[in-house]
């Protein structure tokens, strides 16, 4: 048996374009569509496509191997999820080919480990990278204590004056799942546990780059928060700077537009 998947384009992108606008409007900046594995069973290329009709200044991918193909039909600048791994032989290959690239410049790296910051702050050149915070989703990630140790490292602050790391901003995974509300702050609005969380990390985050003596992004790039929990972000008295990476809600959230038939 063979599926054939049938889109209708007119209310899927009436559903696309009514998600990026809602996003900025509560985020004050442009979506970052995720385009990784299959492109959600729609094609990594279309996908791209369709994100430069969004206006999306940047887009996010899955793994380095995605790159080629969203490189080659997207206009936005692509930030890899999956942290930069040295010891992955056959990725670093894969990184040393995109390093080449005469657009290589509009690729960013996630970092998550100190291995993974060690081994681009020693090398020749320039790279964009995000740092990875272990949230509580539990997955790859610094942990608070390990941030702190690596931005006062003096050869992760030598890279970073020298701009042979240019540091966009930091990467947090919220669980998908809500877990159970902490009590709330005195005096503060009652919001939810991941946007605490992300108040907590963006408090970290504000605190220990202002002591690197070199200007650092403040950006928070944010995945599986939802439309009010953006808002009660930017509504709180710590403004956030956020880029909202979303992929799922965006390419499949109107389920009505998409039909599978069966042969």
């Amino acid at each position: 048996m063979t599926f054939t998947l049938e889109v209708n384009t007119d209310q899927w992108r009436a559903h696309i374009h009514t998600v990026s606008a809602t996003v900025k409007s509560v985020t004050g900046e442009s979506i970052v569509p995720v385009i990784k594995g299959n492109g959600y069973g729609l094609g990594q290329a279309r996908l791209a496509r369709e994100s430069n009709a969004l206006a999306s200044e940047v887009v996010a991918v899955g793994t380095v191997f995605e790159l080629d193909e969203v490189l080659a039909h997207s206009n936005a600048d692509v930030v890899v999820l999956e942290p930069f791994e040295p010891r992955d032989l056959l990725a670093g290959d894969v990184w040393w080919d995109i390093a080449q690239k005469w657009d290589a410049h509009r690729v960013i790296r996630t970092i998550s480990s100190t291995s993974g910051l060690a081994a681009l702050s020693a090398g020749a050149g320039s790279v964009r990278v995000l740092l990875e915070a272990r949230t509580s989703m539990h997955r790859f990630g610094f942990s608070e204590a390990e941030l702190i140790r690596v931005l006062a490292d003096p050869v992760t602050r030598a890279a970073l004056e020298t701009t042979r790391l240019q540091l966009c901003g930091l990467s947090l995974h919220l669980p998908l799942e809500q877990s159970a509300n902490e009590e709330p702050v005195p005096g503060e609005a009652a919001v939810t546990a991941r946007v605490r969380e992300v108040q907590r990390w963006h408090g970290l985050w504000q605190t220990e780059s202002a002591k690197l003596g070199t200007e650092v992004d403040q950006t928070l790039w944010l995945s599986h928060l939802n439309d009010t929990e953006y808002a009660q972000l930017q509504g709180s008295n710590r403004r956030v700077q956020i880029k909202a990476r979303i992929g799922t809600r965006l390419w499949l959230g109107e389920r009505s537009a998409l039909t599978v038939h069966g042969t």
